[in-house]
């Protein structure tokens, strides 16, 4: 499958395919560590954690994700979404040609290329490396401007600098949506939904496990959301 390339504002820039609009349903974010901060063994069991948890939450309009395609969560959390028919968009914080060079390791860099050539659609935010820790904060901030809802793996521990982890949650909870938080290594069952309740403010959060949430509950803390 081609995909249609988009720079930040949405022209296109190099289209090897076609666009149908933009995606019916949701539109999840994903964040979350890269291999080093992962267990052994996530290559096997991170995408079946998070595909399970799209199954829990994805409406019947179906879902756009929107993920880094680093390697770790972002590359489990595309094979996760391809997998239930979700349309992949990729958001990198570089040209694609100078993002690749985060992939030192061959099977890395196989898997980047493969997951960005299946893309439905590909945006180029306009980063450079002498900026990096810029453009990778560019790429939070791209998230939790478009996304409904945040999907999260994330080891609790303090953030280590704009556009990490812990960063973009942060400011996905005080723009008024939902993160799905997911610690490495545990099984999707064990999830947490952290929002803020009216009046809070982080480091206060209402967390509740994922598996108690019915359907319903889901669409109205999507919908609450939708009005912030």
């Amino acid at each position: 499958m081609s995909a249609s390339i988009f720079n930040e504002n949405g022209a296109v820039r190099t289209d090897a395919g076609t666009m149908t609009g933009q995606a019916a349903g949701i539109t999840i974010g994903v964040t979350g560590h890269r291999p080093n901060r992962l267990p052994a063994g996530w290559e096997s069991a991170l995408a079946p954690a998070l595909g399970a948890l799209l199954d829990q939450v994805r409406p019947q309009g179906g879902f756009e994700l929107l993920t880094g395609l680093a390697a770790g969560t972002d590359s489990a959390a595309a094979r996760a979404a391809r997998d239930r028919v979700g349309r992949v968009h990729a958001v990198l914080p570089f040209p694609a040609a100078v993002y690749a060079e985060d992939f030192a390791q061959s099977a890395e860099r196989d898997t980047f290329d493969a997951l960005l050539a299946e893309a439905d659609r590909v945006t180029e935010l306009p980063g450079t490396r002498d900026r990096a820790q810029a453009a990778y904060a560019a790429l939070g901030a791209y998230l939790v401007r478009h996304a409904d809802l945040l999907l999260a793996v994330w080891d609790g521990q303090a953030g280590r600098g704009p556009g990490g982890t812990a960063d973009v949650i942060d400011h996905m909870l005080k723009a008024g949506r939902p993160v799905l938080h997911l610690r490495p290594g545990a099984p999707a069952s064990e999830a947490t939904l952290l929002h803020l309740a009216p009046g809070q403010t982080p480091p206060h959060v209402t967390e509740r496990p994922v598996a108690s949430l019915s359907p319903a509950d889901f669409q109205a803390l999507l919908s609450a959301s939708a009005g912030t």
